[in-house]
């Protein structure tokens, strides 16, 4: 494909809610899309089921009942969220502040100070967001969700053959069993960004993930 025409697929694409990843090492052209409502049925469905398998399993805590095992410990981690929220509030603050003078020529030395506090807000939240999914990342609460997480990537990995988008995994197992490390990173942080917003480990889903895979 011509690199015209292949501008002119990925634009159609993109109206339609399907953008195409670029997967590391691979020339295999894989597409990410929006899930449909009965997609996004069905995951729930999935992961009301997990959560209910894991609520039977003693072997399994709820969020509510780590946070009391850190509180027996004298650890209050409900201390982090709160920091999280802070610092999100101050980044908007920022942000705001940022796109007021954006365009003035004259606040050049503004604009480079403000550019830069920002940055290191979200390096902030980005690093306590990360403390506190490793403290909640074995609960029940986190493990049902990813499983809603994996049914909806699963649904909407596509490969194109010829003017038709064909599903590359027939279920949520298959896209979990996946032995491509890469593929598997790469297509959970496309679909969280263009599903959720999410930025590059933003996510504690891609975190979770590389987790899993011993990175």
């Amino acid at each position: 494909m011509r690199k015209k025409e292949q501008k002119e697929q990925i634009n159609n694409d993109l109206q339609f809610g399907r953008r195409l990843v670029l997967i590391p090492d691979s020339d295999e052209e894989i597409y990410i899309r929006i899930p449909t409502a009965q997609e996004q049925y069905e995951a729930k469905l999935e992961k009301t089921r997990e959560f209910n398998r894991l609520l039977k399993n003693p072997d399994y805590l709820t969020k509510k009942e780590i946070i009391e095992l850190y509180k027996s410990r004298g650890q209050d981690i409900k201390v982090v969220h709160d920091e999280i929220d802070k610092l999100r509030k101050d980044l908007n603050i920022e942000f705001l502040s940022l796109a007021k003078i954006m365009n003035d020529k004259k606040k050049k030395e503004k604009i480079a100070e403000l550019s830069e506090k920002i940055k290191n807000l979200r390096l902030e939240i980005q690093e306590l967001i990360s403390k506190e999914t490793t403290m909640f990342e074995n609960s029940i609460e986190s493990l049902s969700e990813l499983c809603e997480h994996y049914a909806l990537i699963a649904a909407c990995v596509e490969k194109k053959i010829k003017d038709e988008y064909i599903k590359v995994y027939s279920s949520t197992q298959e896209f979990v069993n996946d032995k491509d490390t890469k593929k598997g990173l790469t297509l959970t942080t496309a679909f969280l960004q263009m599903y959720y917003g999410y930025g590059v480990n933003e996510s504690p889903f891609v975190n979770w993930l590389a987790v899993e895979n011993g990175k």
